[in-house]
């Protein structure tokens, strides 16, 4: 007997011992239903995570670039108040 008529009769008999017990039949479907049901969640709870890593990581850069700019401005406003105060270092 081949792979395919041993797998036809097992389709055969499952399916009649599926018509014998309905209940089982619908918590296989049910449980089929939850499978898919959790996946889609874990698919989205990962698009969120990733769209939320995302704008923290932008949010920190543009914090970053503006830390730079605001110092690259009080270095370039120091100005000294005579000629002797030259020699002197004034940056923090």
């Amino acid at each position: 007997m081949g792979t395919v008529e041993e797998g036809s009769r097992v389709a055969t008999s499952l399916i009649d011992g599926l018509k014998q017990q309905p209940l089982a039949l619908a918590v296989i479907v049910v449980n089929l239903c939850f499978l898919a049901f959790l996946t889609y969640i874990a698919h989205e709870m990962g698009d969120k995570n990733r769209s939320d890593s995302q704008a923290s990581r932008d949010m920190i850069q543009q914090l970053v670039q503006a830390c730079i700019e605001k110092r690259s401005e009080n270095q370039k406003s120091l100005v000294f108040k005579d000629s002797s105060d030259v020699s002197k270092d004034i940056r923090p």
